[in-house]
């Protein structure tokens, strides 16, 4: 497995803007949290598909980001790891 550090802007994916769903998990989460990065799901289109899950991108300041978004997050419903393992 290459694992690779990054540094991530975001770590909260909004899955809705101005009332319209936009993600996946629209309707049920305002926000999806992972702290892995998936730049882009496995396609037959492209060679990449076959790298798919001999790679992780962690995201190393996920903390940092959740601590200095958590105030405007607060009570809103957060789906974890809709792109890995929650734990």
């Amino acid at each position: 497995m290459n694992t690779v550090e990054v540094s991530a802007s975001s770590i909260l994916t909004p899955q809705s803007h101005n009332n319209k769903g936009i993600g996946s998990l629209a309707g049920r989460y305002q926000y999806s949290l992972n702290q892995i990065h998936v730049p882009k799901f496995p396609s037959k289109r492209n060679d990449d598909y076959r790298l798919w899950g001999t790679w992780l991108e962690v995201k190393i300041n996920a903390p940092e980001l959740i601590r200095k978004e958590r105030t405007r997050v607060f009570g809103s419903s957060i789906f974890f790891s809709s792109a890995g393992d929650a734990f």
